[in-house]
């Protein structure tokens, strides 16, 4: 389906919502999740803060209930680094070409 498409486009985690969520709380989701991520906080722990986040305004699971974080990188879930990422990109596109 539609997170395999991604995979395979080479995004090593996802941010997919299971249902349709309200456009505003949506952009203040994926807001305060860059700005958490982007300020030194790994993948997990900001989209755990943001979802705390967002619960906190919106009680109702229906706002912050829907959003999931996929990771495909399996092997280094305790501190998933962008370079860990970029190594297993790497190697997906050095296979493609053999």
């Amino acid at each position: 389906g539609l997170r395999k498409a991604i995979s395979d486009a080479g995004a090593a985690n996802t941010i997919m919502s299971l249902w349709k969520v309200d456009d505003k709380v949506t952009q203040e989701f994926m807001s305060t999740f860059y700005s958490t991520w982007l300020s030194g906080k790994t993948i997990r722990e900001a989209f755990n803060e943001t979802q705390l986040a967002i619960k906190a305004k919106y009680p109702q699971p229906y706002y912050w209930g829907a959003f999931v974080l996929v990771l495909e990188c399996t092997d280094c879930l305790q501190d998933c680094t962008t370079n860990q990422y970029d190594r297993r990109r790497s190697r997906r596109r050095n296979s493609a070409h053999l």
